[in-house]
Parts: C-alpha cells; structure tokens; sequence
C-alpha cells in the first residue's frame, strides 16, 4: 500500500465522509471497513491520500478551498478601487539605435548570464487545428526552429552552458517534450523539466468531488500557477531533467541553489512569444534601473481585447494595495463604475485601453521572488469558475476545478513591502500564437489582432527587418501583404526574410547585431529574397537577389566566417496562400502548413560553407543560380 497503513486509510475516508467535508457520495455501497475493500476501493482511497503530492495540505484542505472559494465565488466580482499603477516605464523604440535603447540593451544583456529561465510548456496546439505540443511548433518555416529550440538556443547563448532553465510540462505535454529534448540534444547541465499534476474536480456548488460513470475521480490540470509550487519544491540533483514529482531527495532546493550560485534574477516566459527574447533584456535593466521586485512585460491594448490588464487594485476598503493583471473579462464588469472611461473603452487621448495589457513576460528579482515562496510554499491565489445550469447556481453544466495563473504571484507581492511594475513595449512585440484561422478571421472581423501562426511568422520576420534597419542595413520592402490566409481574412508580409540562429546574433541586442554586419551600407538585400545565417559570421559586404544560406562556425575558438564582396542571384523563394494551390497538393501539406494557410515554395537555395569557403546551389534549374565568386 505504498507504506500508507490500513489505519490512515480508513482514517482519510472517515474525515472525508464528515459534515464539514460532505464526501459520502463518494463511498456508497462500499464495506464498512478500509479491511473488507476491494483492490479498486484500496486504489481508489490511495490515490485520494497521495494528492498531497500535487497540492498542499492534500485533499481535505483542497476540499475547504473549493468551499471557500465556490462561497465566494456567488457573489459579484468587486473591486473597491481601480487605478493606473504607478511604476509603468515606456521602454524605447526597439527599431531605433538612439542612446538609450544601447544603454538599457547593454546593462540588460550583462544581466542575462545571471538570470533563470521559466517556461510554461503544458500546452497542446488542438485548438489552433495543430496536433502536437505548442512548443513544437516552428517559429517560422524558412529554417523549422521550434519554440523549444529557439528559447533554449537563445538562453544557453546570453546566459551560458551552465544556464538554469525550467520547462513546466502537463501530461498532455511531457512525453512529447522530452522527446523534442532528445532530438535537440542540448548540452545544458541544468535544465529541469517539471511536471505538473492535475487536480479533483467538483461536481456542484457544495465542492462535491467528481466522478465518472465508473465512479473514477475526475480530473483537470490546475493551471499555469503550478509552476511557482513545482520550483518551491524542487531540489538540485545531477542530470538534464528533474521531474518533481518522482520524490527524489537532494540535498539543496533548487530555488536556494540558484541563490548560492550568485543568480539575481528569473524570468517566465510563455510558450510562444518569439519577441519575448528582444523585450527581456529591456526588462531586466529597467528592474535594476528603478529597484523593481516583479515587473510585468506590457503592450498597448485595445479595448475588449483578451489580454489582461497590469491595475492597481483594492479588494476591499481594508485591504492593501495591489499590482497585479485583471483579467479582461473581470475588467470589463469593475471598470464600469470605478474608471472615468465607464467600461473597457479606449482611453480619448491615446486610443487604447487606459491600462497596459500584460503578456505574461514576468521579470522578478530572485531574492524577493525567493522570500513571497518561501512564505506561501509556492501557493499562489486561486480561483474557480463553474458553468451554472441555472438561476439556483448549485449545479455544474460540467464539472469544474480550482484554477490558478502564473501571473498571479504578484498577488503576493504586498505594496508596502515590494515594488511590482510594467514595462510597456510597441504592439509588434508582442507575437503569439494563440488562434486557430478561423478563430483569427473572427477576431479579425471584430477589429482585433488575429493572433495566428500566419501573423506570428510575419510579425518574426518583420521585427528582424526593423532591427536590422535600425542599424543602418538599407533595407527597402513594401507593407503591402503578399498573400492573405483565413479565406482572405489576414493579411501577412514575408519578404524579405533574414534569419539568424542564436550563435549568429547573440544576445540579438542592436549592438550585436551590428557586429555580424560592421558595414551595413555595403550590404543590399532584394525586397524578395531570404538570407539565413547559421554560426559565427560577420557580413561585410553583400548583394542579394535570391535565396542564401551562410554556415559559418559554432567554435568560439574558430574565427568567424567573413563574408565579402559576394553576390547572389537566384529564383529564390516565393509564398502561396494554401487554397491558390491545386486541390490535389492539399492533402500532402503538414500540419504546420495548415494551420499557417500558407507556404514557402523554395525554388533555389545558394549555401556558403565556412567549412569549404565555396559556394553551391540546391533546388535551381541550370542557369537560375549564379553565385559570384569571393
């Protein structure tokens, strides 16, 4: 029985069936005694004991919560006071190389080596019509770089081999996970992958537990907020993954050996928001600038958009101070009577929401983010939100679970004690994947950003133009879209493309980049062609009218491959909605394809080897691919 004694089982099943737990449903029709239980009753009641495993104070005191909060939950959602909190920074341009964006940019970099990385990865792509793992992914289809690998390539690059990363996994997600961290076969000592359990559900408004037509408990994955508890009860131990849950003792929690190691910062990061690794740097150096405890990334947003907002909030009139994100949904019925705007309106003198819409890009200091675990056991505040069947709310249209969010750790960042604020960057920094085609050309039709893997694609390719622009590459494209997917809904604009891996760009600080172009007015790139870079290059002068991949080398110890005085001309690339394609192609296009609505047609591809010095050409008919000579 997995040392549980017969005695504590008929113990748990004795409290549960009490007036103040109201769990008898559970046990009809069983024996009087743990004694005279079956196999299946023993498992059964085991499985109610070890759920302390995934959830503090186990299943008596998620049992009081669900009273707790199902009580709470039939009143009206009240605040009362709504502000604008006051520790909000405009973070400058990120397409312009002014003074500031260097200085922020270079302290922020400086601060990445001792940084932890957090990414929340228990997400499947089913909604967006994709059937694996949402971090598996490609952030774009020009080189197939996966979320996964972006972020980790990008980490082990600004913060070391020895970098510590936490990946938050769901059952839904972990096998796959594990599988994409095989292939990628990183060397990154302290990697962790944590997998989150699931909680009970509840069958009505009287925290009833859950079953099935087989009387087998019901379960839910509890939200993102479970990350906070996996890493306050993680431990250090050799090897590239810790799953918590597997009970292994160590000597050191990992939270404290972080701490030792000198590490002042953490940073989560949600499953794909390529920008993410552009605005942190930002992020970190306005903390330190403006001794800030937690700070939220942040954008500009629209009105009724489902994004959260970062406000300043007051429960009660006897309650303290908050920074923390309202949901939208929330926001729209509390800023009716308590902003001048009288509902979730644009603001007259900026035209957006008069808060800032937070993307869950979350910033802390280590040490404060340290003490809030240390004294909630890493429990953030929780939630529940049933579907009543009707006006009498005791009844479940399905049943439901107590929730929590990632975000919501600052609830436990107190005013008087710590300061928590935002960052607002430009909109185009922000590029999720959140909607499936359809659901974007809804989205689209109610005047919202679409959110989609098409415009996320774009949105890549278009901040790495602006970037490089900035630094002076003379760059020159047009903003009209060049394919539309969504039956015509949205519109996105590829070309030119330029990709460069995590060895090549570094930091991808502006600084950086201009290292690998030191000469930006010698290199011209055609509005329809597509540069990928890989390893250590420096691009000193370059014409481009085609397709090009440059290797160069991933040693440290290897100089850079140095390109010069080279041009090329080929048939390129081109892009094609997916319903212009003929019928018959369709079923032979990926999910990948599918759920973006387009594809790129790579006709030629001239590849320079650092390896070899030479040049050749793939995909080209005779006479399409010229390269010239070094």
């Amino acid at each position: 029985m997995s040392n549980l004694s017969v005695s504590s089982l008929q113990a748990l099943r004795e409290e549960l069936c009490s007036p103040g737990l109201d769990q008898s449903h559970l046990f009809q029709c069983w024996p009087e005694t743990v004694d005279e239980c079956n196999e299946r009753q023993i498992a059964f009641l085991i499985d109610l004991h070890m759920f302390d495993i995934v959830y503090h104070g186990g299943i008596v005191q998620y049992i009081r919560n669900g009273h707790q909060l199902l009580a709470r939950e039939s009143d009206e959602v009240d605040f009362a006071a709504l502000e604008m909190p006051p520790l909000i920074f405009e973070a400058p341009p990120l397409d312009l190389r002014t003074a500031e964006m260097t200085a922020l940019e270079k302290a922020g970099t400086a601060m990445l080596f001792k940084t932890v990385f957090v990414l929340v990865a228990g997400g499947l792509g089913e909604r967006l019509g994709y059937s694996g793992i949402k971090v598996g992914l490609p952030v774009e289809t020009a080189t197939h770089t996966t979320y996964l690998a972006y972020y980790l390539q990008w980490a082990q690059r600004v913060g070391g081999k020895e970098v510590p990363f936490i990946i938050m996994t769901s059952d839904d997600t972990h096998g796959r996970t594990m599988e994409l961290l095989r292939q990628l076969d990183l060397e990154m000592p302290n990697l962790h992958v944590l997998k989150q359990g699931q909680v009970f559900c509840f069958a009505d408004s009287a925290a009833h537990l859950a079953v099935n037509e087989k009387g087998e408990l019901l379960r839910k994955p509890h939200g993102h907020g479970d990350v906070h508890s996996l890493i306050y009860n993680a431990t250090s131990k050799s090897g590239a993954t810790l799953d918590a849950s597997d009970g292994t003792a160590a000597s050191q929690p990992l939270v404290s050996a972080w701490l030792a190691a000198g590490y002042e910062s953490i940073v989560f990061m949600q499953d794909t928001n390529a920008g993410a690794t552009v605005t942190i740097p930002i992020s970190l150096a306005l903390s330190a600038e403006h001794s800030l405890d937690m700070n939220f990334t942040c954008i500009p947003r629209v009105p009724k958009e489902s994004i959260g907002l970062l406000c300043r909030v007051k429960k009660s009139s006897g309650d303290p101070w908050l920074v923390s994100n309202v949901e939208y949904n929330l926001f729209a019925e509390a800023s009716r009577t308590l902003t001048k705007e009288g509902g979730d309106e644009a603001s007259a003198s900026t035209g957006f929401s008069p808060f800032p819409g937070s993307i869950n890009t979350l910033v802390l200091k280590l040490s404060s983010y340290a003490d809030r675990l240390q004294e909630s056991h890493g429990r953030v505040p929780e939630f529940i939100n049933p579907k009543y069947c009707d006006e009498t709310r005791r009844s479940f249209k399905k049943p439901a679970r107590i929730e929590s969010l990632m975000q919501d750790v600052a609830l436990l960042f107190c005013e008087d004690d710590y300061r928590v604020g935002g960052t607002v960057f430009e909109r185009f920094s922000y590029q999720p994947v959140k909607n499936s085609l359809e659901g974007a050309a809804t989205l689209v039709a109610q005047g919202n950003s679409p959110y989609c893997a098409a415009t996320s694609e774009a949105d890549f390719y278009e901040m790495q133009r602006r970037r490089l622009k900035a630094i002076g590459v003379p760059l020159s494209y047009s903003s009209q879209a060049e394919v539309t997917v969504a039956n015509g809904a949205v519109g996105v604009h590829i070309f030119p493309i330029i990709v460069l891996d995590a060895t090549c760009a570094s930091s991808g600080s502006l600084e950086d980049l201009a290292s690998v172009f030191p000469t930006p007015e010698k290199v011209c790139i055609g509005q329809h062609s597509t540069l990928i870079v890989e390893g250590r290059v420096i691009i000193e002068s370059l014409e481009l009218h085609g397709a090009l991949t440059i290797r160069g080398p991933t040693d440290p110890a290897v100089p850079p491959y140095v390109v010069s005085d080279a041009e090329v001309r080929n048939a390129g690339w081109s892009v094609h909605a997916i319903t212009s394609l003929c019928a018959g192609s369709n079923d032979k296009l990926s999910e990948v394809d599918r759920v973006r609505g387009f594809v790129l047609e790579k006709m030629a591809m001239t590849v320079m080897e650092y390896a070899t010095r030479d040049k050749s050409a793939a995909g080209a008919p005779s006479g399409v691919t010229d390269p010239a000579e070094l």
